[in-house]
């Protein structure tokens, strides 16, 4: 999950240093705030330092291949436009830039119009969440935020499953931002932290005189939220009545105030979340089928982080710049990503981000060690103390498990990268 950059950030990629530098000085005319880099190598320093709303790349750096560089930033900053730009008689190349996920061209001798439009466009995209804005290349969160893009289109209720910490809300933030609500309010509410009476009234309002001490009318947040979007956390805790009256709320577009004689019209995106079994609380007659037949058709399911390692190592390069603050620290160390690698992350990236923010503290130097992690990622990393004897802790979970590498993996609660890795360290490959 990527935090929203500066709009203003701009990164030029060009190897002709006095193109880049002109470039540059005019943007700079303009508000931007523009970084130059003249190889590959200087552009991943930069975008490893900085969050960028927007990369203009050259199709050619000298030797270098400018897709070589597109590549790397769809990898690791997926959620970061990137404008090609070429020279004239270069289109085909472009257009196959755009295949790769460039998000636009330019042909060269550049018109400052197009440009300055071009840059608007993309980065206001960026900026308001136009795109789901999560950090990921997992093959199927990335389907799922296609998915959620699509829904984002059309106003129908959306319902997010998916352990706590794993980013409901940041997706429901994306599909809102996506919308053609994406100018008006979208309020949010915990249904957890609400007992049944003063949910209803937290929702739905009240008029003058409704019960003891209802002094005057009061507008719930369906009538706040009108235009735009309501997003109810924990779902999944809602009285049965409660849910009731939504489901009238998303079939029939009114509401009723407590103690109200007629209803209120309302034009409300509801989108909403829970990390509860629906079906086992519809089993135990706590959430009511019919309202989960009318959102089933638009369920997303977010994985945890556990489900898509891929994305943990870059979370932490992402929340370690967030937090280093200075800049005085920048990478974890090999055995420090080893023990965040291993680890199950059962509070999902809420946990690991946490986790980072600690290290960033703990540590003295530009490097983030083991021992700068929370207790708990020392302790369990890998099953066993990182400073131990590894050797001998293999060779005996390998025993244990009659040296199959997939089971002594698991048992010693590593990847299976990971124990190879190690066994060819220690000579037992």
């Amino acid at each position: 999950m990527r935090a929203t950059a500066d709009p203003s950030a701009i990164l030029i990629v060009d190897d002709m240093e006095k193109h880049a530098v002109t470039l540059a000085r005019a943007l700079a005319q303009h508000g931007y705030k523009v970084e130059t880099a003249f190889d590959s190598h200087a552009a991943g320093k930069l975008l490893g330092a900085t969050d960028f709303s927007l990369v203009l790349l050259d199709l050619r750096l000298g030797d270098e291949d400018g897709v070589d560089v597109l590549k790397h930033v769809r990898r690791e900053y997926p959620a970061l436009p990137v404008v090609m730009i070429t020279a004239f008689g270069a289109v085909g190349s472009a257009v196959e830039a755009l295949k790769l996920g460039a998000v636009d061209y330019l042909e060269k001798p550049l018109d400052m119009t197009a440009l300055l439009k071009t840059i608007r466009d993309h980065t206001a995209r960026t900026a308001s969440g136009g795109r789901p804005s999560f950090i990921t290349r997992d093959p199927a969160t990335l389907a799922l935020l296609k998915q959620a893009e699509k829904l984002a289109a059309t106003d129908m209720p959306v319902l997010i499953q998916g352990e706590s910490g794993a980013g409901k809300e940041l997706l429901a933030d994306a599909i809102h931002a996506a919308s053609r609500r994406a100018g008006r309010v979208m309020i949010r509410t915990n249904c957890a932290a609400f007992p049944e009476t003063l949910l209803d009234n937290e929702l739905f309002g009240h008029e003058k005189g409704a019960f003891t001490g209802a002094g005057g009318s009061y507008r719930g947040l369906f009538e706040k939220a009108d235009g735009g979007t309501l997003f109810l956390d924990e779902i999944g805790d809602m009285a049965p009545s409660t849910q009731s009256r939504i489901l009238r709320v998303i079939q029939n577009r009114e509401i009723w105030r407590i103690g109200g004689e007629a209803p209120v019209t309302v034009d409300v995106r509801f989108i909403c979340a829970t990390n509860r079994d629906l079906g086992e609380l519809i089993g135990d007659g706590r959430f009511r089928r019919d309202l989960l037949f009318r959102l089933d058709a638009c369920t997303l399911i977010l994985p945890p982080l556990r489900e898509r390692r891929s994305d943990i190592e870059l979370l932490c390069r992402h929340f370690l710049r967030r937090f280093s603050g200075n800049g005085a620290t920048r990478a974890f160390s090999p055995a420090a990503m080893e023990a965040i690698l291993s680890y199950r992350w059962p509070g999902n990236v809420r946990e690991l981000q946490n986790a980072v923010q600690f290290a960033a503290s703990m540590a003295a130097n530009g490097v983030i060690d083991a021992d700068d992690l929370p207790e708990k990622l020392r302790h369990d990393a890998a099953g066993f103390d990182l400073r131990g004897d590894e050797k001998k802790r293999i060779l005996a979970a390998l025993r244990e498990n009659g040296y199959r590498r997939n089971r002594t993996a698991e048992s010693l609660r590593m990847n299976r990268a990971t124990l190879y890795r190690k066994m060819r360290k220690h000579g037992l490959l």
